[in-house]
């Protein structure tokens, strides 16, 4: 998979609404947005944040997620 583009945008409810676009993907089933405090031991998943993949392609797909 190739990202080409990734960017975060706050919303105006306090929110972000991350947004990227891969180039090529090769069998993605999707992807989960994750977070990382400065504190925290790992890496946690965001609930709702699952945006579904194209499996496999060579065509470039735009994805977001608002959390």
């Amino acid at each position: 998979m190739q990202i080409a583009q990734f960017r975060a945008v706050p919303t105006l409810a306090g929110g972000v609404r991350v947004e990227w676009m891969t180039v090529s993907e090769i069998d993605n089933f999707g992807f989960e947005v994750q977070r990382k405090g400065q504190d925290d031991a790992g890496f946690s998943t965001l609930a709702g944040s699952f945006a579904p993949g194209n499996g496999t392609t060579q065509v470039p797909h735009e994805y977001s997620s608002s959390i």
